[in-house]
């Protein structure tokens, strides 16, 4: 017991941080360090601590996290699942990278364990989590295929889970919750269950401003999104189960306040609206309905035009942002020949 106790505590720790940084750089052919690595080898516990994966180039951080600690109950495992007793993360990290040709930062990383075309394999014994615990993390997006790149920072994050199975109908509950840098906030509370997958629940998204978004819409239509913020909330149920699928949103509604849009060609407001309030709204994907109890509007203001060609200024808000081709005059006549 003792010399399990030792080499449990004190010689492996060093010998998996050095070989997990040598094959995990390799594998992932990205620099990998890791500050510190304890085992328990009474609980069955490991302990990583300042872990960390660089972008390809080595010029930032692609991933990592402040400590993650598992244990795995062996007692519990003779009864049929592969039993993960806890499982605690905190200080993560991430950056996602959408590059100028629309693949991601990782692209590399899925095509190179993208699994292989096989016979489906008979099930294996599925995995239980006693308990999931996600503190103080965060995700940097950033997406560099638009005119005018688009990023957010979504975090801090958290996230709980209990007495998750892989395999079953029993939903377990889950919290999940975030907020951004400008502010927006995520709440999702429910159950969720993993074969098939199936979560049903309550969500709130408040105060999503609409102009940190508008990168995402100045190639669509001919007006900028100036000022807007939104906020939704409701019940969801969704169910992948082949036999029965089901895609529900009940009891939602829609907030928005504030809303101006601005004509790019002149820099007049063409529309302003103080508050846009949607409620009772239902819809049903399989069954392709959706009905809404009310709508109010209050405050709104529209500004009609009809140019001098006879088109109407706010019909051609909705059309896509001409192409650089477009805007150049047609060729003229070709010279005569001398």
């Amino acid at each position: 017991m003792v010399l399990y106790g030792v080499a449990g505590f004190f010689v492996l720790p060093p010998i998996v941080r050095v070989q997990a940084e040598k094959r995990l750089s390799a594998q992932l052919d990205r620099t990998v360090s890791i500050g510190k690595v304890r085992m328990n080898p009474f609980v069955l516990s490991l302990t990583l601590q300042d872990f960390g994966i660089l972008e390809r180039d080595g010029r930032g951080s692609f991933l990592g996290w402040s400590r993650l600690y598992v244990r795995f109950d062996a007692l519990r495992s003779l009864g049929g699942d592969w039993m993960l007793g806890d499982i605690e993360l905190d200080g993560f990290h991430a950056g996602v990278v959408v590059n100028t040709g629309g693949s991601f930062n990782f692209s590399d990383i899925l095509a190179r364990f993208a699994p292989a075309s096989a016979p489906q394999a008979k099930p294996g014994r599925p995995v239980r989590i006693a308990s999931l615990k996600v503190t103080r993390a965060s995700v940097d997006f950033s997406d560099r295929s638009l005119r005018h790149p688009f990023a957010t920072v979504v975090g801090p994050l958290a996230f709980t889970l209990a007495d998750f199975r892989g395999m079953g109908r029993d939903g377990v509950p889950y919290h999940f919750e975030a907020q951004t840098e400008a502010g927006e906030r995520l709440e999702w509370n429910g159950t969720l269950s993993a074969d098939p997958f199936a979560s049903r629940g309550d969500f709130d998204v408040e105060n999503l401003v609409l102009k940190k978004y508008a990168p995402y819409l100045e190639e669509r239509i001919r007006a900028d999104l100036t000022e807007g913020k939104l906020t939704l909330r409701g019940r969801y149920a969704v169910d992948l189960d082949p036999k029965g699928r089901s895609l529900q949103l009940t009891d939602s509604e829609l907030h928005l306040r504030g809303l101006r849009v601005v004509e790019r060609s002149t820099g007049s407001a063409a529309f302003d609206l103080a508050a846009l309030d949607v409620t009772g709204i239902k819809a049903d994907a399989v069954a392709s309905t959706a009905s809404v109890g009310r709508v109010a509007l209050t405050g709104g203001r529209l500004e009609v035009r009809r140019n001098g060609d006879g088109s109407v200024n706010l019909l051609g808000l909705l059309g896509p942002r001409p192409h650089p081709r477009l805007l150049r005059p047609p060729p003229g006549p070709p010279a005569p020949p001398r």
